[in-house]
């Protein structure tokens, strides 16, 4: 499981995504934090997807993890 956390995100605080990650008790939890600076952009809940490099990027490195 990828749990992409973004900084600057008040709507999914840490907390918020610690309690969901650990439903998933049998999966492997890779977590990418990422900033304004990786991102280009603030680094919060929707403002991510006017410049969604960075974290089409890390989706697609997780997945070349696997292949």
């Amino acid at each position: 499981m990828l749990a992409i956390r973004l900084a600057d995100d008040a709507f999914a605080p840490p907390a918020s995504i610690d309690a969901v990650t650990a439903k998933f008790v049998s999966a492997r939890l890779t977590e990418k934090t990422l900033d304004a600076e990786t991102i280009g952009d603030r680094a919060d809940h929707m403002r991510w997807a006017h410049t969604p490099a960075a974290v089409t990027q890390a989706v697609r490195d997780w997945i070349g993890f696997f292949v």
